[in-house]
């Protein structure tokens, strides 16, 4: 009985949150948009929002420019871009030692560390 009362209580709670997110900005072609100014310095013009993406996209309105060049003449060159960023990591164990494949791994578990006895200086290091 607890844990219907805790789910029905979770329940209503998001229900309400998502009731005041959709209240608190006007949705556009089913996107909210989250930046109503853009750079319109110079002959190119561009949105950019929050989120790291460039355009306008689906947007059907032409209130934002989307690489418009030259600046105020409509020509749209860009429909929607976006800026990705990511990393590479060396894969370690729980002791924080690095891990190394062994010659044609099976599968991910197919590693030993530096201390093993398996270990060579040949093997590659394991970066996810």
């Amino acid at each position: 009985m607890k844990k219907i009362i805790f789910f029905i209580i979770v329940f209503y709670g998001f229900t309400v949150i998502s009731l005041f997110a959709f209240t608190d900005c006007p949705v556009q072609d089913g996107k909210k948009f989250d930046l109503v100014k853009y750079h319109d310095v110079g002959n190119i013009w561009l949105r950019v929002s929050n989120y790291g993406f460039f355009g306008s996209g689906y947007a059907s309105s032409t209130q934002w420019p989307s690489l418009e060049y030259p600046g105020g003449s409509a020509i749209d060159y860009l429909f929607l871009g976006s800026l990705w960023f990511g990393a590479k990591k060396v894969r370690r164990n729980i002791d924080g030692e690095k891990l190394y494949w062994l010659p044609n791994p099976e599968d991910e578990y197919d590693v030993v560390t530096e201390h093993d006895s398996l270990w060579t200086p040949d093997l590659k290091l394991v970066v996810d």
